[in-house]
């Protein structure tokens, strides 16, 4: 499996749409309106990244780490796997759009 390391990287409006991140290393990182749908975020490491206005529709979710991420404006609406502990310490807004 290739090394996917982004930790801290400014990856604002980079396109990941559709992409493998299964167990990538993102904490920290600004992907600031960066477009994840449809990516396979399964166990990805989020942590303290800035999610603010990204687009995670049908993101898999399964195990992803979100703690203290910033899902501000963020629109997670369709991602599959998403468990409320997985947010429940990330920083979340009235415009941060969550699955039915």
């Amino acid at each position: 499996m290739a090394d996917l390391n982004f930790a801290k990287k400014d990856l604002q409006k980079a396109d990941f749409k559709g992409k493998n991140l299964a167990y990538a290393n993102m904490r920290g990182a600004d992907l600031q309106e960066a477009d994840l749908s449809e990516a396979n975020l399964n166990e990805a490491d989020l942590r303290e990244a800035n999610l603010k206005g990204a687009n995670l529709q049908k993101a898999n979710m399964d195990g992803t780490f979100l703690r203290d991420a910033n899902l501000r404006g963020a629109n997670l609406g369709s991602a599959t796997h998403l468990c409320c502990v997985d947010i429940e310490s990330a920083y979340i807004d009235k415009d941060t759009k969550f699955p039915t």
